[in-house]
């Protein structure tokens, strides 16, 4: 084709005489398991006729070629020709189809193709716990259905079919059009929905007109209206909606307000229709003080489902959200509306034409980290989870590569990504869980049952670089090729190179398939299975074995760490059970071996020390923390380091250095008035932690870090405590302050102060997510109508008191929290909890004209990852 501007239009001449190309026929070039996978081949002589013999082949994502062959076409001048190419295919995945026009030649063409797996039964797809966002139009939903997905939940991307301001624009006026083609069309690809009732018309958002994303709250004198709406909608698609959301992540609605929201909701579903399901309350990870004071308020009378929104959230984060949801005894389903996670590169499986180069192994990367993020969902009693934002291009501004959470490539094709996680929930269809099974820190593994057969789905969780792409993309590894390779790296190198072998002794009836559920390569030893571990999981299938006699087998089963420690040393600082401040080591045994462990601690600055050994025994994959007492008349600094040697039972020593972020709080002898004003803390330098080191968001990359305290911020702060209190008080200079556009739910875009508290810094020390005792709070000077007026954003505790103050060049906040919203931390001297603080700076503003958050100012944490890794926080030591 050719594009010309004005009125001398050229003769088109194609750029070459001969052209071939290859597509796939079905949505996304996913095809089912009992269907033929076929490649199109087109080609065409423009000027003469001619023979050609294009080249066809087709790799896997270990870059294997599976099948390679020529096709013959006799051309006649100017009339196109196609040919189908039937590929014999018994493997599952992702493959890449390659054109070439010879077969030595380069690749001049390339198709994505993916080959899913069916059900077991057809009725196991219900069972499914793969659910989506898809975009309501027809490929895609045909995508969605061909990858199984059982429930689409319609919300963004042009999926909010079922806003109350679209229905209802006018009061009495309804318009249910679009809805209803939505609804239908929905239904015709095999998926239930899962819609959201929100966003009042402007009619019926009365004075407050309060608005919380997707649109304005019902005003209080519009209740009745909010009931009205939800008992017409639901009535409407009685039969064919069964299942709905109260308003889109709400913890920015005040409790009390959103439990009544969902009790006139859930009677006027239930007058509609008895057997709709209601799943409240949708909150995420930085608002769980907020649905924990739900519960207090009764939000579980009016929950038939219970969401939560997922994010990065790995077992144990779930498993206290699946407490939350039987906090009342009731064992209600959970599900999982909004999941998805980051880390990895949004590159598709495209190799020569690629949009976005990177290197191959993040194709196993991306695969790996969606299946994990499913897999652990489940295995905490998540029934369902929807992967969010997986649309494809038309509902994104141009071809985004970049976003790194679509399932869709640039052309339509599948991602590896979406791949794997509909997978993992063909296999897992039918299964409950049963146990996490110990393998020590460095691995997961989560133990299935259906009832006759088992499943256990394992991982490296610290994999990296070299040996992965060995031991991930060499099918034909061998664990002395990774020895030979760790041993040819310098001491630096080596230790960012690590993976385990399971070594287990297995029937010969067990499968062992890989993160697309092929079969794995495995080694034979001894009659027993090693298995190489990496980040992508591998599935082991126990036919006809029941979950106690697999259990029994891992009991018996080897780790072998290769390029890593067999021992885990996290240094923390902190009290003991009679509140002694104490160093104290996290030790964890990665070993199937006893270990018998002597601690000796060196050259530490920033406190003193009373004793600097230890001795301890640890078991097989044994935990423990080992303490040393601090000096009763040691000054505690802001910055505490030191060297520490293990040295183990067989004479090998084991060495590292740590350095250890500390804010000691003061003990108030009169609690200080929350009111902005620091006059009666009488501040002391020694006890203030300074920042003036910074993220800069914008560049996406871990290590832009800049000192800007002499440029554009900084700020200081200072924490204290009484009996009752924990406080915080925080001064941030700002050469621009600009309070917030609104009450916000997109926080971080404002200039804003963020706290991070991690409650049990000893018991989750290993867990890379933030879990049920990590808590943030996000908090705003001013918003632009009330711009000295504080106002918290998301994850208020109960009874917690904040406020700020507007200075020349800056602000100050001030906060207190009640000790009993803070357990199990207990106000009492020596206690310790880790803790950290961020300030988002927003100088600029956006076409829209919404502050754009420049960079985000850290205290002791430096990476990008604050917002969902505890184990870098600072301290808060809770002064004598």
């Amino acid at each position: 084709a050719m594009l010309v501007e004005g009125t001398d239009a050229s003769v088109f001449v194609p750029a070459d005489p001969v052209e071939t190309g290859i597509y796939c026929e079905p949505p996304g070039n996913v095809f089912k398991e009992k269907e033929n996978v076929v490649i199109k081949v087109s080609a065409v002589s423009y000027e003469a006729d001619a023979v050609v013999k294009p080249h066809v082949s087709l790799m896997d994502y270990y870059n294997e070629k599976r099948f390679d062959s020529s096709v013959a076409f006799k051309l006649k001048a100017g009339i196109p020709q196609e040919k189908a190419v039937k590929i014999p295919l018994n493997r599952f995945g992702l493959f890449r189809a390659e054109l070439r026009d010879k077969p030595e030649g380069p690749v001049i063409q390339e198709r994505v193709v993916s080959r899913m797996r069916d059900y077991a039964a057809p009725s196991l797809r219900a069972e499914s716990s793969v659910c989506g966002h898809w975009g309501v139009d027809e490929y895609q939903l045909a995508v969605g259905d061909r990858l199984g997905c059982p429930i689409n939940r319609l919300h963004d991307g042009g999926s909010s079919v079922f806003l109350w301001k679209d229905l209802e624009p006018e009061k009495g006026k309804w318009n249910f059009d679009h809805a209803d083609k939505c609804v239908e069309l929905v239904r015709s690809h095999n998926m239930k929905m899962l819609g959201v009732l929100a966003a009042a018309p402007k009619w019926a958002a009365g004075e407050e007109a309060i608005e919380v994303y997707p649109g304005w709250l019902p005003g209080s004198k519009h209740l009745d209206d909010w009931e009205n709406y939800v008992e017409t909608v639901v009535k409407r698609y009685k039969g064919k909606v069964q299942y709905w959301e109260i308003w889109n992540e709400p913890p920015s609605i005040p409790v009390d307000f959103y439990v009544e929201l969902c009790r006139r909701a859930y009677r006027a579903a239930k007058r509609a229709w008895p057997d709709v399901k209601l799943a409240p309350p949708n909150g995420h990870r930085a608002g769980q003080t907020w649905m924990r004071r739900l519960e207090a308020a009764g939000i579980l009378d009016y929950c038939d489902i219970y969401s939560y929104h997922g994010y990065g959230t790995g077992y144990s984060g779930s498993l206290v959200i699946r407490s939350y949801a039987g906090a009342d005894g009731k064992n209600r389903p959970v599900w999982d509306t909004e999941s998805g996670t980051g880390g990895y590169s949004a590159e598709g499986f495209y190799q020569a034409m690629r949009m976005v180069q990177s290197a191959a192994r993040e194709t196993f990367k991306s695969a790996s980290v969606s299946l994990r993020n499913q897999v652990e969902k489940i295995a905490a009693g998540t029934e369902k989870v929807f992967w969010y934002y997986n649309y494809a291009i038309p509902y994104n501004i141009g071809v985004k590569t970049s976003k790194s959470f679509l399932f869709f490539d640039y052309d339509g094709a599948m991602r590896p990504l979406g791949i794997s996680w509909s997978l993992g929930g063909v296999m897992l269809a039918g299964y409950q869980p049963e146990t996490a099974v110990n393998l020590g820190p460095a691995r997961s593994a989560f133990l299935f049952s259906n009832g006759t057969d088992s499943m256990v789905l394992v991982w490296d969780r610290y994999l990296s670089s070299a040996v992965e792409e060995l031991a991930s993309f060499d099918p034909n590894w061998a664990p002395i090729e990774l020895r030979s390779l760790l041993e040819s790296l310098s001491g630096e190198e080596k230790r960012a190179q690590q993976m385990s072998l399971l070594n287990i002794a297995l029937p010969k009836r067990v499968r062992i398939l890989d993160v697309m559920t092929n079969p794995l390569k495995v080694a034979k030893k001894d009659g027993r299975t090693v298995i190489p571990l990496t980040p992508a999981p591998v599935y082991l299938h126990f036919p006809k074995t029941g979950a106690s006699d697999v259990l029994a087998l891992f009991a018996e089963a080897g780790v072998e760490n290769i390029g890593r420690n067999d021992l885990w040393v996290r240094p923390l600082l902190g009290g003991d059970e009679e509140g002694n401040l104490k160093v104290r080591f996290k030790i964890m045994n990665d070993s199937h071996v006893e270990k018998d462990l002597k601690i000796v601690v060196s050259d530490i600055k920033g406190l003193k020390l009373g004793k600097n050994t230890k001795e301890k025994k640890l078991g097989r994959f044994e935990s423990c923390v080992a303490g040393l007492p601090v000096s009763p008349d040691s000054a505690i600094g802001t910055e505490i380091s030191g060297n520490y040697r293990i040295e183990l039972g067989d004479g090998s020593p084991l060495t590292g250095d740590f350095m250890m972020s500390a804010l000691t709080a003061k003990r108030f002898e009169k609690a200080p008035k929350i009111d902005g004003n620091l006059s009666d803390w009488n501040l002391d330098k020694r006890q203030s932690v300074f920042m003036d080191t910074s993220y800069l968001p914008e560049t996406g990359k871990p290590g832009d870090w800049l000192r800007t305290a002499k440029e554009d911020i900084s700020a200081e702060a200072w924490a204290g405590w009484d009996n009752d209190n924990f406080y915080i008080a925080v001064k941030v200079r700002d050469d621009k302050y600009i309070p917030a556009h609104q009450l916000p739910d997109w926080f971080w875009v404002d200039d804003c102060v963020e706290f991070f508290f991690d409650f049990d810094l000893f018991g989750d020390a290993e867990d890379e997510y933030m879990s049920g005792d990590d808590f943030q709070i996000l908090s705003v000077a001013g918003t632009k109508d009330n711009p000295s007026k504080a106002v918290m954003t998301q994850g208020a505790f109960l009874g917690m008191k904040y406020t700020s103050k507007i200075l020349e060049d800056g602000y100050v906040m001030e906060y207190s929290i009640p000790f009993e919203q803070m357990s199990p931390v207990k106000p009492e001297k020596g206690v310790s909890f880790g803790f950290d603080i961020a300030i988002d700076d927003a100088d600029e503003f956006n076409k829209t004209g919404q502050p754009y958050r420049k960079l985000q100012m850290q205290w002791s944490t430096r990476a990008w990852n604050i917002w969902k890794t505890p184990f870098n926080y600072g301290i808060v030591i809770l002064e004598p």
